[in-house]
This record gives C-alpha cells, structure tokens and sequence, in this order.
C-alpha cells in the first residue's frame, strides 16, 4: 500500500501500462527484510531471442541516500534473480535465460546533485543480466535514470542500453 497519495496516483497510470504492455502485476511481495509495493514481471524472448524475464520492482524509499539507492536496487535484482521461472530454461536450447530488473524508487523529491549523479551512474555489471535503477521523484515530478552505456556494451551491443531507457520512459513517464 502506498503512504503518499501522489505515488498511488501515479502507480494507477504505470500499472495500467505496465499490464498493457503483458506484465502481470503482484502487490505486497515480501523478499526477506524489504517489502516491494508493486513487482510486474513479463516472460518470454528478448530482442537477441534469448529467453528473457523483465521485472519492474516498485518500493517507496523514505530517502535518496546514493547508498541506500545502491542497497534497494541489488534487492531488486537479488529478488528477480531468486524468483525467476527456471521452467523458462527448457526453451532457450543453449542461449541465456536473460533477467533485466528495473527497480524503481519512488521518492518525495529528489536533490538535484543526486539526481545528476544518478544519470552520470554506470549500470552495475551483471554478466548476461541487467540492472537499471530509476528513481521517481513524486515532488518535481521527474524520472532519473542512467544515461550511461557500460563500457563493454559499447563494444557488444552499443543498441541495448538505448533500449533499456527507451522502456523506462515507455513505461515510467508520467
């Protein structure tokens, strides 16, 4: 349950697409000491056609502490990670069973150094998983998010850090 009026209001639109775009929707989900308020998750095959798991995990943090940001989006991941469908594994016939986790922060406000920091952040390194904290800032109304492309992406696949943004706007814009 959402304590801020404004989150709730702004959850109504994020979920409405969220489900529109095939995510099924989970309220409440309990992952040892935290407590996410909406976790969205959709299967099926990513870009590369590898089996692929998305998850939005959604959480109202009381602060924008850079470390304590750092702390709710590893749980995020370590809660997509633990909670993946491995029945999913059988489909890929050798290709990767891909996890893109999009935690999301929904704060009060947001300093603008932090948020600044926030776009300048490289995405951590999860091998063939992803990463991308994105923080909603109930106050001015803003979403901030990397704009960073990891260093060995650039060489890879330099097109997929575009896309991963492309879906926080898609689905997290106001």
């Amino acid at each position: 349950m959402w304590k801020d009026r404004r989150a709730a209001e702004y959850m109504v639109k994020v979920e409405k697409r969220l489900r529109d775009g095939g995510f099924t929707i989970t309220d409440d989900t309990s992952f040892g000491d935290s407590v996410f308020h909406v976790v969205a998750r959709k299967r099926g095959f990513d870009i590369m056609m590898e089996v692929a798991e998305t998850f939005f995990v959604f959480a109202e943090i009381g602060t924008t502490d850079p470390g304590a940001l750092a702390q709710f989006s590893a749980t995020a991941f370590d809660y997509a990670v633990k909670t993946r469908d491995r029945r999913l594994a059988q489909f890929s016939q050798g290709s990767r069973h891909v996890i893109v986790c999009y935690p999301v922060a929904v704060v009060d406000g947001i300093d603008p150094i932090i948020g600044e920091a926030l776009r300048n952040a490289t995405p951590p390194f999860r091998w063939f998983n992803h990463e991308m904290l994105a923080v909603h800032d109930l106050r001015g109304n803003g979403l901030h998010y990397s704009q960073k492309t990891p260093k060995w992406a650039q060489i890879s696949t330099p097109w997929l850090y575009g896309k991963f943004r492309n879906t926080i706007d898609k689905m997290l814009r106001s």
